[in-house]
């Protein structure tokens, strides 16, 4: 089987991930997703809320998908988490599936200080997605699919700490979770309220 597997902070999950995990599944001819939430990024600080309820977000966004699945590796190791110690995890899981690593390719700069880049290309194969503004830069030999969404996260979270629409943004079931729990509101150490359409 052909399994993408997409990683990141999810902080909050929101349109432009399942967008992006769509067109890789019609791209690439995959027959699954794995959405990966981080509890911690070794290459970022820390994320804006809990991995509970990044992970509690993710399941309600993906709860109507049949081909994205969720996983809890890394929320349930509760500390750093290496992309090399993951797949090698997945590997034993799934050890008939070929795998390819859906990255944003803002990624590419830091490989050097990847743990073990060579180990990871040998279980799976990178995939680069880019966005409006976001390019690999030069030839880094890897395929690479353009995603035209330009939703983010940290837009997300200023639009949230404005007290702005999220329509269209995240599904209606995430934006109902963040209202109930209170997350990114301003003064909760989120970004400054700039002005935002």
């Amino acid at each position: 089987m052909k399994t993408g597997i997409l990683g990141g902070s999810f902080d909050p999950v929101h349109q432009g991930h399942l967008h992006i995990s769509r067109l890789a599944l019609k791209k690439l001819g995959l027959q699954r997703v794995i959405f990966m939430p981080a509890a911690q990024n070794p290459l970022k600080k820390s994320a804006h809320c809990s991995s509970h309820h990044r992970f509690a977000m993710l399941a309600i966004a993906l709860s109507c998908m049949p081909n994205f699945l969720l996983s809890d590796l890394e929320v349930e190791a509760d500390g750093v988490s290496f992309t090399f110690v993951t797949l090698s995890q997945l590997r034993i899981i799934y050890p008939e599936d070929k795998f390819f690593l859906l990255l944003g390719s803002d990624n590419v700069p830091d490989f050097p200080r990847w743990k073990n880049l060579e180990g990871i290309r040998r279980i799976a194969d990178i995939v680069l997605i880019t966005r409006p503004g976001n390019s690999p830069g030069g030839d880094c030999g890897l395929p690479v699919i353009t995603n035209r969404s330009s939703v983010s996260s940290t837009d997300i979270r200023r639009r949230i700490a404005c007290g702005k629409s999220l329509s269209g943004l995240v599904c209606a079931g995430v934006e109902r979770y963040i209202e109930r729990h209170g997350l990114y509101r301003a003064g909760q150490g989120e970004e400054p309220c700039l002005s935002t359409k």
